[in-house]
């Protein structure tokens, strides 16, 4: 997809979210449970920076009435990069929707398996319900959500899946990803990552400013 066409996607996703009815939001989820993804070594964030300061920035578009998610380092997600020479199109990962069930396997202690199917039953369980509820609220569903570079180990394909975080003596929830990533050499033994944060709500200051999210500037204010 073109710059353009990733723009309007991340805008219809805006509309759709904040005017359409929830039958209609949840018929974008109904085919899948998730994505797959794979960063190439110029879309990884630069080596050379603290790991505690880099994320990625995962947002969610529509683009010809089908759902879609882009992945860009938050280092190249700004204007700086945007009017340079390379522009932002090199950096953007597009992920490829999927259907596939969420793996059975014996898990390393990332989060444990238990703990990752949680999250992907609540989703499966609820997920329409959550849908119709969060419509109405000031947040909507989501924009974006922002990944830690801790979670991202290697240039190596990830699946990741819907999920639903349940807090602690709240009977709300909040979205969520579930990655998995299978280890080298072992198709049977799954790393589970769970520490993805959406957004709204922003912050007013630091990497959860509305303001560090350039795709979404660009995308809502043409």
């Amino acid at each position: 997809m073109t710059l353009d066409q990733i723009l309007l996607s991340i805008q219809n996703w805006n509309k759709i979210q904040t005017t359409g009815s929830p039958a209609e939001i949840e018929s974008y989820f109904a085919d899948y449970t998730g994505f797959t993804f794979q960063l190439t070594e110029e879309q990884l964030a630069p080596k050379t920076t603290p790991i505690d300061q880099i994320c990625y920035h995962c947002y969610v578009g529509v683009w010809e009435e089908k759902l879609h998610y882009f992945i860009i380092d938050s280092l190249r997600d700004t204007e700086i990069q945007y009017t340079s020479s390379e522009g932002l199109l090199p950096f953007i990962a597009e992920c490829k929707m999927s259907t596939a069930p969420f793996p059975e396997s014996f898990a390393q202690d990332i989060i444990s398996k238990e703990q990752a199917q949680t999250l992907v039953d609540n989703w499966e369980k609820y997920g329409d319900e959550w849908i119709a509820v969060q419509r109405s609220t000031e947040n909507y569903l989501y924009q974006a959500f922002v990944i830690p570079q801790l979670d991202i180990l290697f240039s190596q394909p990830y699946d990741a899946y819907f999920g639903l975080n349940q807090k602690p003596l709240l009977p709300t929830f909040t979205p969520d990803l579930v990655l998995c990533l299978a280890s080298a050499g072992d198709i049977n033994i799954i790393n589970y990552f769970d520490l993805v944060r959406p957004v709204p709500p922003f912050k007013a200051v630091g990497e959860l400013a509305k303001d560090k999210f350039y795709l979404l500037e660009l995308a809502l204010n043409p």
